[in-house]
């Protein structure tokens, strides 16, 4: 989890080079977010989640890294900002949502189609309903510590930062009670 927070979680201020922006005419905030999406579809994904679950179940009384651990670890690398009480720059907003939406994905009823390819082609593979799991047990439970680090987080931020998470922690609100 620590290389993913140090090289990809982190904003990398190097990328936003005017220099090279106007060069190749590309927006970094897009390459950015597309890094994030990827990794934290498969990071949050059901079948990642399960296996970690699994994986606990069957090392009983052995030290192993469950699924709580890695959901706060993951927690702890994308909302920092909660604990910092530092301002929340774009590319880290954009990242806190993608990981609301992943999250709430634990909610639906669905096997989600996932392709990957480990040089040898792309294998394709299928993501175990969340619904029907514990995957969605775990996710309420993490989403309301969440919502309550962000209510406690909010009163420390200003502008866009703070509108930021007072639209988050609706957002969470609204999946746990069932709604849209």
């Amino acid at each position: 989890m620590k290389f993913l927070n140090d090289y990809l979680f982190t904003t990398q201020r190097w990328v936003f080079n005017d220099t090279i922006t106007a060069l190749t005419g590309t927006d970094p905030i897009l390459y950015l977010n597309s890094a994030h999406s990827a990794a934290l579809m498969r990071l949050q994904g059901s079948g990642t989640l399960m296996t970690l679950i699994k994986a606990e179940e069957m090392n009983r009384g052995r030290k192993t890294y469950t699924a709580t651990e890695f959901m706060e670890d993951l927690k702890q690398s994308v909302w920092t900002e909660l604990y910092s009480n530092k301002p929340i720059d774009i590319v880290r907003r954009n990242l806190q949502k993608m990981y609301l939406e992943n999250s709430f994905k634990a909610f639906i009823q669905m096997n989600e189609i996932v392709g990957r390819n480990n040089g040898n082609g792309t294998i394709f593979y299928v993501n175990p309903d969340p619904v029907s799991n514990d995957v969605s047990s775990l996710t309420r439970v993490h989403l309301t510590a969440l919502r309550q680090d962000i209510l406690r987080a909010i009163p420390a931020q200003t502008g866009v930062s703070k509108a930021h998470l007072q639209d988050m922690e609706k957002r969470i609100s609204r999946a746990l009670e069932g709604k849209k």
